[in-house]
């Protein structure tokens, strides 16, 4: 327990060593509000690039198309942030890379794969357009279509997306191909083609969103037309509702403590809808609230469990922190400043359980932190302001 007179920096670090789980010092001794960190750029990893560009593929990072339509996934037990994404036509390189929490600064986990190495037929058309001749997936847009899968072991897992152009193909195909990537092994597996359901289009449909379930060890994936659940174990998918979330181009987040997965705006023009699914009951609705946000196109969407409310930054070009209690579901505005500036975020805005923190990977250039002025401690005006190092809660 923290108790009294014990700083909240130092209550965060006897929790993650009595759990077995490593902190960074410099992450717990932050200041409160928004902080760029030092040496986040991608280019100090020294990944190389993709060696082969043809089709006029765009391949330097200084385009930031890596990040362009993508996402990333927090590894908690790993201690990273992992990114994988670029695709359509803003990034060829399929380049897988890590984020470490302990040493803050990027790695690379897998190297690119040559676009020279599409298998074609006789046409000149890929045979399969969604992997390389060596069984590795292409780039692609990744919006919110990748987590981590606990009962897996931490595999990285990915569906979907708007793939990398190949030839004879249109620029941003989407194949509805399911990947994981072990981390152990070091390796991707291609668990194409479904059992049923794999092939329907708004299931395919890039820009919708997903969240994994450590309960129910599935996989649910909302789209406009409805919400499925894709099931490990006998690579199937299963339609749950014939409604959802409408729109594509957002994030959504799952709620531990009510067993919801929650979205909010979308469209490339921007919406302000908020929705929730019960897990446990499969039912989907559109939620009232009051002080909305306003339109948000994919605007990064958290949840943050010592607070209990939704945490909502980005989207276009706001760079607002807004807040939502789904108990008296009402939203408040957090202004900030010294931030990053707003853009197009999808999953890559992500509470650090560890360190109590929200990560946010902004660009090719930077990494940046948000942390709360107290330690989830709530006004009817937002988050309580006060000195971090002298916090006097309690936290069980």
């Amino acid at each position: 327990m923290c108790t009294r007179r014990v700083s909240w920096a130092s209550c965060l670090a006897l929790l993650a060593a009595a759990g077995g789980a490593q902190t960074n010092p410099t992450l717990l001794d932050l200041p409160s509000g928004w902080t760029e960190l030092a040496g986040s750029d991608m280019a100090s990893a020294g990944w190389p690039l993709v060696p082969d560009c043809d089709y006029g593929a765009p391949c330097e990072i200084a385009s930031g198309g890596i990040i362009a339509y993508s996402g990333a996934a927090l590894d908690s037990e790993r201690r990273r942030i992992v990114l994988w994404g670029g695709g359509h036509n803003d990034f060829f390189g399929n380049q897988l890379l890590l984020f470490d929490l302990l040493q803050l600064q990027w790695q690379v986990e897998q190297p690119p794969t040559s676009i020279l190495q599409y298998e074609l037929d006789e046409q000149g058309e890929a045979v399969s357009a969604y992997k390389f001749m060596n069984g590795l997936p292409v780039s692609r847009h990744t919006y919110d279509h990748i987590g981590i899968i606990d009962h897996l072991g931490g595999v990285l897992f990915s569906f979907s997306g708007a793939c990398a152009d190949a030839p004879l193909y249109n620029a941003g195909s989407s194949f509805g191909d399911v990947w994981t990537y072990d981390f152990v092994a070091g390796a991707w597996t291609d668990h194409t083609p479904f059992v049923t359901g794999g092939q329907d289009f708004y299931l395919t449909e890039p820009g919708a969103s997903g969240e994994y379930d450590p309960v129910t060890e599935r996989w649910y994936h909302l789209t406009a037309e409805g919400i499925w659940s894709y099931d490990f174990e006998s690579r199937n998918w299963a339609r749950i509702t014939e409604s959802g979330h409408p729109g594509i181009e957002r994030s959504s987040v799952l709620d531990t403590a009510r067993r919801k997965i929650w979205s909010y705006g979308g469209d490339y023009g921007g919406d302000a809808t908020l929705s929730a699914f019960d897990i446990d009951d499969g039912v989907f609705e559109i939620v009232s609230f009051d002080n909305p946000p306003g339109v948000r196109s994919a605007a990064g969407l958290t949840y943050d469990p010592i607070s209990d409310r939704l945490v909502l930054f980005g989207g276009s070009s706001d760079s607002s922190i807004w807040t939502y209690d789904p108990e008296s579901m009402t939203w408040a505005e957090h202004t900030e400043a010294g931030g990053p500036p707003g853009s197009a975020v999808y999953s890559r805005f992500l509470y650090d359980p560890i360190h109590d923190l929200f990560l946010l990977v902004h660009s090719p250039e930077s990494v940046w932190v948000w942390k709360r002025a107290a330690p989830g401690v709530i006004f009817a005006d937002g988050f309580e302001s006060g000195n971090t190092e002298a916090w006097t809660g309690s936290m069980p």
